[in-house]
């Protein structure tokens, strides 16, 4: 039996928010190591990628 459409978005959801989170880390390493540019460029995406998990759920729940 195969698993429901919302159970398969939350587990598409959670993939993405583990993206968003290891990009986190990426982006703060980068900084701190002295390349701030291409640092804030990773935080940047992982921020955006944060923000679609956040209507991919919004649009889950309505």
């Amino acid at each position: 039996m195969g698993h429901s459409a919302n159970f398969q978005v939350e587990l598409y959801a959670r993939k993405l928010e583990q993206a968003a989170e290891g990009l986190t880390r990426e982006g703060t390493v980068l900084k701190d190591n002295g390349l701030d540019s291409l640092g804030e460029a990773v935080l940047s995406q992982a921020k955006k990628l944060k923000l679609a998990v956040a209507e991919l759920r919004g649009l889950m729940s309505t």
